[in-house]
């Protein structure tokens, strides 16, 4: 019977700790080594996270739009090893060859990169001896905060094989050549529970608010329905899903319950007019490939940057007071400290339930309105009121009147849905309303 995850752990740190001695003479003839050969080639170490989307696709194709820009070091060599943080939080242990969300985006990146399992040594010797950040790379943000995306085009592609077996993967869901489809995909718990159990330490859940993050993919529908109608085909989206959809529209594809693979995930979100999701690792992969995108549900405030992709448009969830009867303004929301609500954060925790808050998800009226607009904006077809445009001016002021609070650089914008604006003018009261203590 082989030995728990962390006495392995505890055993190999004991050894490290006996090895101290013998690394540190590795180390300093390491730092020798790197410093002498800097001027010629500047050696670099990257730890490259493959086991969540959110933090390793986009990271990695911004890293890859850097070198495009000129923004490394000439003469650099960065070399690229697997790394996972969080494998310490495992029920059980797993293989770094086996940690890899995605094989088929991992061969495509690798592809464009210095892969060698080897530096983890190298590096982790670099950072036994002062110093080391000189020989260290951290990729970038999911963010895109400078928008390096829509400066460059995308670095995957697929030859001439690839494309036929998508194509005739395409045909087998049921979608005829050249036919237009969108994809969807609703965040749920069964992802963590069945890729990283044991993660859920990372997301506690409080009884009162059990979908802070998550969504009902049930909501998506009538969004699904009105693109059939419009000529499209809707494919759903997901690794790992907690319930199939229910649906005898045949234009409406439940590929994530009985047809997912790695590869067909990669096809189809570079293949997709557009993609409809959250802020979640799912929506990394269509913005690898430069798709437009509808955010909706969108969750904490310091997390809309994420969805100031091009040709993106988003809706956010609703942060509704039982105690005032009524949604909470956007400035509330900052002033209230629930720019970046978590109920592990146990002073928001409180303050929720005093003012006895629900976090609301999108409608699926919000979210049918949502995908039509980036159908019509898409077509060239979107025709905005002029109530449109002001409401979208006032949001645009208060983004830049708090700009801790998102975050959002100056050269980035954020599109809020027109509708989702019509229907919740209140959103943007800037009037102090008693009944809520700031």
């Amino acid at each position: 019977m082989p030995k728990p995850f962390w006495m392995r752990r505890t055993a190999f740190r004991l050894l490290l700790i006996f090895m101290l001695p013998f690394s540190l003479s590795l180390a300093f003839f390491l730092r020798i080594v790197l410093r002498i050969v800097k001027p010629w080639v500047h050696i670099r170490f990257v730890r490259w996270s493959s086991c969540s989307l959110g933090t390793w696709a986009i990271p990695t194709e911004v890293y890859l739009c850097q070198r495009d820009a000129g923004t490394h070091p000439q003469r650099c060599l960065d070399l690229f090893y697997r790394h996972d943080r969080n494998a310490f939080a495992l029920k059980r242990s797993v293989r770094r060859s086996s940690a890899i969300c995605n094989k088929e985006l991992d061969r495509m990146f690798r592809s464009h990169l210095h892969f060698w399992e080897g530096a983890r040594f190298l590096d982790y010797l670099n950072r036994l001896l002062p110093g080391s950040e000189a020989f260290i790379f951290t990729l970038p943000d999911p963010h895109d905060r400078y928008g390096l995306l829509e400066r460059f085009p995308t670095h995957l592609s697929f030859t001439e094989d690839e494309e036929a077996l998508g194509q005739l993967a395409l045909q087998k869901l049921g979608v005829p050549p050249g036919a237009p489809f969108v994809c969807f995909h609703a965040r749920d718990k069964a992802y963590h529970a069945r890729w990283r159990p044991g993660l859920e330490l990372f997301y506690p859940v409080d009884p009162k608010w059990p979908n802070t993050r998550n969504a009902s993919v049930h909501n998506y529908l009538l969004a699904a329905e009105k693109l059939t109608e419009l000529g499209y085909y809707a494919i759903r989206m997901g690794k790992y899903v907690e319930e199939p959809i229910r649906s005898d529209n045949p234009r409406i594809i439940d590929y994530a319950w009985s047809h997912q693979s790695d590869r067909m995930d990669v096809y189809l979100s570079a293949h997709c007019a557009f993609f409809i999701g959250q802020i979640s690792g799912m929506t990394s992969l269509p913005m690898v490939f430069r798709r437009p995108m509808a955010f909706v549900n969108a969750y904490e405030m310091a997390e809309y940057r994420y969805c100031s992709h091009l040709n993106s448009v988003f809706i956010p969830k609703k942060f509704y007071s039982g105690q005032g009867g009524r949604l909470l303004s956007f400035r509330e929301m900052v002033e209230l400290g629930f720019k970046l609500y978590h109920p592990k954060f146990a002073d928001l925790k409180a303050r929720f339930d005093e003012l006895g808050m629900e976090i609301q998800e999108n409608t699926p009226e919000e979210i049918a309105e949502l995908v039509i607009e980036v159908h019509q904006r898409l077509q060239g077809t979107w025709a905005a009121s002029q109530e449109d445009e002001e409401l979208q001016d006032r949001f645009n002021t208060f983004l830049r009147s708090y700009p801790e609070a998102i975050g959002l650089e100056e050269s980035r914008s954020l599109r809020i849905g027109a509708h989702f604006l019509r229907t919740h003018p209140e959103l943007l009261e800037v009037q102090e309303r008693p009944c809520l203590p700031v």
